[in-house]
């Protein structure tokens, strides 16, 4: 089975996060194929983008950053 988990929202205890999902929630012993996908806040951290991928390597989407 394939799903899609969506995460959003402001970066915090991204790493722990990433682990539950991949250990508690959607063990490799389940047998489903995951595909994340992300829209998280920018939080400052100039390396979000390469935790962000580290921690659940989400499917690329293309977006437009809007300025206000």
């Amino acid at each position: 089975m394939r799903i899609a988990v969506l995460i959003t929202g402001q970066p915090r205890y991204l790493e722990e996060g990433a682990w539950w999902f991949k250990n508690r929630v959607f063990p490799e012993s389940s047998g489903v194929d995951v595909d994340y996908y992300g829209y998280f806040w920018d939080d400052g951290d100039p390396n979000l983008e390469n935790r962000i991928q580290q921690t659940y390597g989400p499917i690329p989407v293309s977006y437009t950053h809007l300025t206000l």
